[in-house]
């Protein structure tokens, strides 16, 4: 989005997914990044990146996952985390599943807020994930991930994100996506607990 005239504002969101899927293992590579100006001055910035590596195996599936996170405006100048972890599917098919998992995570965070530090400590995240096909170009999709950090007492995350996928074309399909992203014990005083997003996307299949 872009208008001028008398408001001057500039918005830029994406989100970009590859998928690599063999007989017992899976390759996931997601990233979103949004932008946003007002008069010139920045008012938004995010960018999520997720490598994750993964095995299936008789409805578990054991991962490993590599992360890079930035949000100056929550004071995080960028994060870096990995760790393993293990899901389980508790039912699966081609119309809907149910999975849960679990898993540990270092981080490693840049942290501008009052006082520029560097923070590492480890996090323990809880998602479930739920997936439901309407008909073949409808689709419904849930997540929610609870993170607990050792960094200070009750410092815990809460991420929830609902969407709803329709085809168009075999291609093309648009995107209702809705997150809300909770931190009980923000990094600096200045910064909120709740962030939430409302997007459509027009989503390219290659």
């Amino acid at each position: 989005m872009d208008t001028s005239g008398n408001t001057e504002t500039k918005t830029l969101s994406l989100k970009a997914s590859l998928k690599v899927k063999k007989e017992n293992r899976r390759v996931y590579l997601e990233a979103y990044y949004i932008y946003g100006e007002t008069y010139g001055e920045s008012t938004m910035e995010k960018i999520d990146v997720n490598n994750r590596w993964e095995l299936r195996l008789n409805g578990f599936f054991p991962f490993w996952d590599i992360k890079y996170y930035r949000n100056p405006f929550q004071k995080y100048g960028y994060r870096l985390s990995t760790g393993p972890g293990l899901g389980y599917y508790f039912f699966k098919s081609e119309k809907t599943y149910l999975s849960a998992s679990y898993y540990i995570q270092s981080h490693y965070d840049y942290l501008t807020g009052e006082v520029e530090r560097y923070v590492n400590y480890t996090v323990h995240n809880m998602e479930a994930r739920f997936r439901y096909k309407f008909d073949e170009n409808l689709k419904f999709r849930q997540k929610v991930l609870y993170r607990l950090s050792d960094r200070q007492p009750g410092d815990y995350w809460v991420d929830f994100e609902v969407s709803i996928v329709n085809n168009l074309t075999k291609r093309l399909a648009l995107e209702l996506s809705y997150t809300a992203n909770y931190q009980n014990k923000p990094v600096d005083p200045s910064v909120k607990r709740l962030d939430t997003t409302l997007s459509t996307f027009l989503v390219v299949r290659f």
